[in-house]
């Protein structure tokens, strides 16, 4: 769903019931499910049924779907340890993780 913004230029916004993948994919520092999402979800599809949800722009379901900072480093060293890990104490050659 598209909505025009102003008469005098044409900006748009993209609404949608669910986040894009896009939105999805930059925003969620993981590639696991969580109760969070679960709920989250569930909470909306009742809304939804109720006739109570709008669809959402992008930049709120950022909002909603984004991790903290916090989160985001811990994830990001979590990985950068396991790999050092299995890189000396393991012994093997693993150039990253997805």
């Amino acid at each position: 769903m598209v909505h025009q913004l102003g008469r005098k230029s044409p900006q748009f916004v993209v609404k949608s019931w669910w986040p894009l993948v896009s939105t999805w994919n930059t925003n969620v520092y993981h590639s696991w499910w969580t109760q969070y999402y679960d709920r989250l979800f569930e909470a909306r599809i009742e809304d939804i049924k109720k006739g109570v949800a709008q669809p959402l722009s992008q930049s709120d379901w950022r909002k909603i779907i984004r991790g903290t900072g916090g989160a985001k480093r811990l994830i990001r060293n979590t990985s950068t340890q396991s790999l050092s890990f299995l890189n000396t104490v393991v012994g093997g050659v693993f150039p990253g993780l997805p």
